[in-house]
């Protein structure tokens, strides 16, 4: 009897084994079933993800190229600066002498007689002449 009691506790065994793992088959299965339709689901959200980093990138290297052109131009206007003081200095010193032109000539007379110039001009015509010489075996 003990034989016979190890086969049927063998094969109790051996059963218990199978149907456990066809369990763990089918739950798997299921897993990756449900697994599969998240990612379909999400697959949009995906998408749009990597389209909004896309865009970010390309976002971040125009500021790039924005940042160095404003740095250029600063550079630009630095350089400018002392060369502005000196024109504004310039056009001061050109706002002080039209200030005192500006006097001078309200100090002018309004009315001034020009005398008129009469130009004459003689026309001279000339004849024209056509020679030939035979000189030279002409």
């Amino acid at each position: 009897m003990t034989e016979r009691r190890s086969l049927q506790l063998a094969v109790l065994l051996a059963t218990s084994a199978g149907l456990y793992s066809a369990s763990l088959a089918g739950i798997a299965a299921l897993q990756s079933r449900a697994d599969r339709a998240t990612i379909a689901a999400r697959e949009p959200s995906g998408r749009a993800l990597d389209q909004l980093i896309a865009d970010a990138d390309r976002l971040q290297a125009a500021l790039s190229r924005a940042a160095t052109t404003y740095a250029r131009a600063a550079d630009g206007y630095e350089s400018v600066g002392p060369g502005l003081e000196e024109t504004a200095a310039a056009l001061a010193e050109l706002q002080a002498a039209v200030a005192e032109v500006s006097g001078s000539v309200a100090d002018l007379p309004t009315g001034i007689a020009v005398p008129r110039l009469t130009r004459s001009a003689t026309i001279v015509t000339r004849t024209v002449v056509h020679a030939t010489t035979g000189a030279s075996g002409g």
